[in-house]
């Protein structure tokens, strides 16, 4: 009986959380361990979100900033870009209960992962 309670809870939980819209609006801090160092370059995403379109910028460790573009929102899963003068990077991520995991696909070919943490 117990173990019935406790799939049912779960199963109702998941399917609130399925119609749930998130929402990416706010500040948002993470830190990218530079490769071959121990030091870390700070980056934050200054994000509104209205529906599921993803406006905002991204602030970099120099403390320039840089606006996004095409940034969409669907189910739990975001994309924007942003144009630098080295060109365009595509930022794609997941959006957890307290967390982002965020990929970025850099005009070179690198790839770099930031988790970034919701600023209070």
């Amino acid at each position: 009986m117990k173990n019935k309670f406790i799939l049912l809870s779960l199963v109702l939980t998941c399917g609130l959380m399925a119609f749930t819209q998130i929402n990416l609006s706010g500040k948002w801090i993470g830190h990218l361990i530079r490769p071959h160092s121990t030091d870390s370059a700070t980056f934050v995403y200054n994000l509104t979100q209205t529906n599921n379109t993803l406006t905002g910028a991204v602030v970099g460790p120099d403390g320039g900033s840089v606006d996004i573009d095409s940034g969409k929102v669907a189910g739990n899963n975001f994309s924007f870009i942003i144009t630098e003068n080295y060109g365009q990077a595509k930022i794609t991520g997941t959006y957890y209960t307290d967390s982002l995991s965020s990929n970025v696909a850099l005009p070179n070919g690198h790839k770099l992962h930031l988790k970034m943490l919701r600023s209070k």
